[in-house]
């Protein structure tokens, strides 16, 4: 739910959202955070700039895919985004890899 959150409020500004935009919000949640869980429990990750370099560009690839460059305000935040993703996995690596 926190990255969700993220989204919502960087993305739409924190407006209530159609059922259409909650599907794609959750989407892109799912796609993230699987992404950010399969990558933060290789050992030394937190260590490793190239990793890290690694999932920023996987998370980029994701934001700008065709699937998601249309959200409100993607082109404009998807630097910002990443990091605050990192920031949130960084801060919550344990909880994230036992979930």
């Amino acid at each position: 739910m926190p990255v969700f959150r993220i989204f919502k409020s960087e993305l739409f500004d924190n407006m209530e959202l159609t059922e259409d935009e909650i599907a794609k919000n959750v989407n892109l949640t799912l796609l993230v955070c699987n992404l950010v869980i399969n990558e933060i429990k290789l050992t030394g990750f937190w260590d490793s700039p190239p990793a890290q370099n690694r999932l920023r560009a996987e998370l980029q690839k994701i934001f700008l895919s065709s699937g998601f460059i249309n959200f409100p305000n993607m082109v404009v935040k998807y630097k910002e985004l990443i990091s605050r993703i990192l920031e949130h996995a960084k801060a919550n690596h344990f909880k994230m890899i036992q979930e």
